[in-house]
C-alpha cells in the first residue's frame, strides 16, 4: 500500500484469478480500478466484462483499463489511444500504451 497525504491511497492487488482489480486508488472516498492488460489475445469484449465485476465489487462506477502492446513492430502512433466506453450504466477508459 502506498499513502499520499493521509487520507488516500493505492492498493496493490495479489490475489490473481480471485476477481480483484490489479490496483486501486482511492481519492477522497471514492475507489477508482486500474486493470492492466497486455495485448496479445486480448478481447476488448472479455475485458470489459471481466472489469466491470471488479468495478461491481469495489462500488465504483469509472475505471481504466490499460492495455500494453508489446509488439515491437508496431509503431507508437498505433499503441496509443485513449477511449471512453459505456458499459452496463459504468465508465470505462480504455487506455493503449
Amino acid at each position: 500500500m502506498v499513502i499520499n497525504g493521509g487520507a488516500d491511497f493505492v492498493l496493490r492487488e495479489y490475489a490473481l484469478g480471485r476477481t480483484r482489480s490489479d490496483i486501486c486508488v482511492s481519492y477522497f472516498g471514492k475507489r477508482y480500478p486500474v486493470e492492466l492488460k497486455i495485448k496479445e489475445n486480448l478481447s476488448l469484449e472479455k475485458s470489459l466484462e471481466q472489469f466491470s465485476g471488479y468495478m461491481d465489487k469495489c462500488g465504483a462506477s469509472e475505471g481504466w483499463l490499460v492495455v500494453f502492446d508489446r509488439n515491437f513492430k508496431r509503431l507508437w502512433k498505433e499503441k496509443i489511444f485513449w477511449e471512453t466506453k459505456k458499459y452496463k450504466d459504468l465508465t470505462i477508459h480504455a487506455v493503449g500504451c
